[in-house]
């Protein structure tokens, strides 16, 4: 994860620019998978540790913030975000 300030990042060549929308977004994507594939591990560790893992209704969650996402003006940036997920917005 990389934080600049726009200004910075608004100086620096096109093709740099480019590089590190890309290279960080892959990076994300990639670290997201790792994390994806290591759950069930985590979870039997935790388990097994003496967690209870409480499976919530997802759905709720999601009807419940939809409001903020409006007020930010983040809708299209939601449903995107939901897309590449591969999650129902």
């Amino acid at each position: 994860m990389v934080i600049c300030g726009q200004a910075w990042f608004d100086k620096l060549p096109a093709e740099y620019q480019e590089v590190m929308k890309k290279d960080f977004s892959d990076c994300a994507y990639n670290n997201a998978q790792d994390i994806i594939a290591a759950q069930a591990d985590m979870e039997k560790i935790l388990t097994d540790n003496g967690m209870t893992i409480v499976e919530v209704d997802k759905d709720i969650f999601r009807e419940a913030v939809k409001p903020a996402y409006e007020k930010l003006g983040w809708t299209e940036l939601r449903e995107q975000l939901y897309k590449e997920a591969g999650v129902e917005a």
